[in-house]
């Protein structure tokens, strides 16, 4: 079901001189339905569609019950019609509305009147059983008083004075069963009142008034008109979501992108076109702009006998020097079934031909209006990947099995959360940053335990050097073996960390006759890094040595070794 807002086609007369084709005025009602949304980071532009039957003439259409939430300046119209239509400056104004917008609210205050009336049907029911109760206990009180009297002149009947008893107490205690019976119903309907009131509260808009918009036409014949209303409005949002899922058997790695869309606009989106879009209209589109930045010379102060250089105002004679604002305001301006075939699923459209990406999903798409995330699949990103083992072994024995890709087509890879699936099982989350086509990401998918790390310290020993100037020395050697338990080749990437001088006093060296050859200085611009890249077959190992010095003045305290 479409959300369908209310209009009004208000005809207004052309005058005497064209009175024999004069259409007399009248109300005419269309419906107005919600068809597109593009989607922003905080907002976004919604499309509504309008037909109705246009009299010949100059009349207004009016389109009523538009949200608070909706940004007035943004408002837009476009129209075409059977016969040659003009569209005048569209008007809005704001309304008194006593009808709820948000369609959950209005169930909910509805349920709320609905147990108040039996609320108020069950109170009645108890009020009247007090009234009987009371009607029953005066006759008991009666009834002692005529059987005082029949007692003092002998005239007691026994058996009709326990009948009556009997069903005295029979009365009372159908009336005392019926009135803990109602009292339970009332305390039930208390309970479910104040829980639809709890709900009620969280979700209430805390207004009912709205936005009325009238569009002027005019055609020289009759026939019928189409209008699309679009506008921005706050209450809306996406974000991009990835699913990162790689097979270790294959080595396949699928990168997904989702769009996570919620929205709490006051309507719920039904069957319409959705796209989401990297614009950021909130950011305003104006240059900023500069400052002159004006220099001046004055005197120096004189110095003080009393040692005080300071002017009576206490000014140091510092000239002070303020920036420009170049700031800008931000803030203002979600069980498969199982299937014979495997489900394909349609990709969005991306756009990338402008300044910003938009990502057109296909299909009708709907998002409730109650700020629960609905997501919206986009597509597959194509890339290039290799599967690299990283092995640290100063910090830990294990291995680490990292997807190594770069990002292909057109469209940039927008920042945002990571689902990791090793082999269709979920491992963890992590976070891309921003990348470009052509751009490397890795992601890592956990130990790879069919890899055996054993680093071992060969050689650590102090010594001093030097004969007028003494040195102090540190000399290590490290073995690292690797093991491949797999079936497989696997490419293995060794880091290793050594000491980075700060000083030029520090002398260091990596021992060439003691090191693996073949490795990386520096690597990934981080000083000190050490970076062995091989591959190693199946069921096979191989040792990566490590030998450096380092020197430095004995009076001096060497700190950061580790």
């Amino acid at each position: 079901m479409r959300v369908v807002k209310s209009l009004s086609l208000i005809a207004i007369g052309l005058g005497a001189v064209s009175a024999p084709t004069l259409v007399q005025a009248e109300n005419l009602s269309a419906d107005c339905s919600l068809s597109k949304a593009v989607v922003y980071k905080n907002r976004a532009m919604l499309s509504c569609k309008a037909q109705a039957y246009v009299p010949a003439g100059k009349h207004q259409i009016q389109v009523r019950d538009l949200s608070l939430s909706i940004l007035p300046d943004s408002l837009r119209v476009e129209g075409q019609g059977e016969k040659d239509v003009v569209i005048g400056a569209l008007r809005h104004k704001q309304v008194n509305n006593a009808q709820l917008v948000n369609e959950q609210e209005a169930n909910l205050s509805k349920q709320i009147e609905e147990v108040d009336d039996k609320l108020r049907w069950v109170q009645a029911e108890i009020g009247v059983i007090s009234k009987q109760k009371s009607f029953y206990e005066s006759l008991m009180g009666q009834a002692k008083t005529n059987a005082q009297e029949e007692i003092s002149i002998y005239e007691f009947n026994t058996e009709k004075w326990l009948d009556a008893g009997q069903a005295l107490r029979g009365a009372m205690s159908q009336l005392e069963k019926s009135r803990l019976n109602y009292e339970s119903n009332l305390k039930d309907l208390s309970d479910e009142k104040s829980k639809l009131t709890k709900d009620l509260a969280q979700i209430r808009t805390g207004t009912k008034s709205s936005y009325e918009v009238s569009v002027p036409v005019e055609t020289e014949a009759a026939g019928l008109v189409e209008l699309t209303l679009s506008y921005q409005i706050n209450g809306a949002s996406w974000s991009p979501v990835y699913d990162a899922r790689l097979d270790t058997k294959t080595g396949a790695l699928e990168i997904i992108q989702y769009g996570s869309v919620t929205q709490n606009t006051g309507e719920n989106w039904e069957g319409i076109d959705l796209t989401l879009s990297t614009a950021q209209p909130q950011r305003g589109a104006t240059v900023p702009k500069l400052s002159p930045m004006w220099v001046n010379l004055r005197s120096s102060p004189k110095p003080s006998i009393f040692g005080n250089t300071r002017g009576s105002s206490g000014d140091t004679g510092v000239v002070s020097l303020k920036a420009a604002d170049f700031s800008t305001d931000e803030a203002s301006t979600p069980s498969p079934a199982y299937i014979r075939k495997e489900m394909k699923q349609r990709e969005a459209q991306i756009d990338a031909s402008g300044f910003v990406v938009e990502y057109i999903i296909p299909g009708e798409s709907s998002v409730a209006s109650d700020g629960s995330e609905s997501k919206l699949y986009i597509g597959k990103f194509a890339h290039e990947t290799v599967l690299k083992t990283h092995i640290k072994p100063q910090v830990t024995d294990k291995a680490y099995l990292v997807a190594h890709g770069e990002i292909k087509g057109e469209a940039t890879l927008l920042s945002g959360p990571v689902n990791l699936f090793r082999d269709n099982a979920f491992i963890g989350r992590t976070h891309f940053a921003m990348l470009n086509p052509g751009q490397e990401v890795e992601l890592s998918f956990g130990i790879n335990d069919q890899i055996e790390v054993d680093r071992k310290l060969v050689k650590d020993e102090l010594s001093e050097s030097g004969v007028f100037i003494g040195s102090q020395v540190n000399e290590r050697a490290y073995l690292t073996s690797v093991k491949n338990l797999r079936n497989q080749p696997v490419s293995i990437v060794l880091d290793e960390v050594v000491p980075a001088p700060q000083d030029k006093k520090i002398e260091f060296e990596i021992l060439a006759d003691a090191t693996s050859a073949g490795y990386e200085k520096d690597a990934d611009k981080f000083s000190g890094l050490l970076r062995w890249e091989f591959d190693l077959e199946p069921n096979k190992d191989q040792d990566v040595e490590l030998s450096w010095r380092i020197k430095w003045p004995e009076d001096d305290l060497l700190v950061g070794l580790r």
